[in-house]
Order: structure tokens, then C-alpha cells, then sequence
């Protein structure tokens, strides 16, 4: 975790182990057209609240889900050190059921 990254401060900061159980995930253009493919997942866990996470401008997005909801999203990786264009990003699940590189995210309790 980059201790200068406001983004994955934020993230850390609302505890995304407390979240494995996977409510949706929503895959969709956006509406312009340099916002790229946008990946929305909700997971809930025994909390009220739900986690949810808006990924934009999603590259090489790899689904594999198995039977059942568990899913835990708790690896994002800064690499804006590689210097990719458009990419600063990497998020990966627990078990590797997903997969991908993006631009920014949003993270958010509901």
C-alpha cells in the first residue's frame, strides 16, 4: 500500500475484510467514452452496511466465480510506478476469482 495514495488510504480505512459476501457486480460502459468500462461490486458481510466499490476505465477484467457468494476483495495495488497509460490500479480477490487493472475507483459504505 502506498502511504501517499489518498485512494487506497480510503480504502483501507473502511476495513474490506469485514465485506466477503458478494451482493452484485455490475459490469458497463460509461457514458463517456474516455471513462472506459466501469466494474461496480457490492459485498456485505455481517456489518448493516454493504461496501461498495465503482472501478473506472477497467482493463483486462477477468471473472471466475464459482457457486456461491463468497468474495473478497481486499487487494488493490498501486502501480502508477509502471507508468501504464490510463492505468494506476491493480485489484485482485482473495482466491483470484477476479481480476483486473484500472484507471481510479471509488470506494464507499451503503
Amino acid at each position: 500500500m502506498s502511504l501517499n495514495d489518498p485512494l487506497l488510504e480510503h480504502f483501507y480505512t473502511l476495513q474490506p475484510s469485514r465485506f466477503t459476501c458478494l451482493e452484485h457486480i455490475r459490469v458497463y460502459p460509461g457514458e463517456e467514452a474516455e471513462e472506459g468500462l466501469l466494474v461496480e461490486v457490492v459485498l456485505y458481510g455481517l456489518e448493516p452496511q454493504s461496501l461498495r466499490l465503482l472501478f473506472h476505465r477497467v482493463e483486462q477484467l477477468n471473472i471466475q466465480l464459482q457457486h456461491g457468494r463468497n468474495l473478497a476483495i481486499n487487494h488493490i495495488t498501486s502501480i502508477k510506478d509502471h507508468q501504464w497509460e490510463n492505468l494506476n490500479y491493480r485489484i485482485s480477490s482473495e482466491h483470484g476469482e477476479l481480476s483486473f487493472y484500472c484507471r481510479d475507483f471509488e470506494a464507499s459504505l451503503v
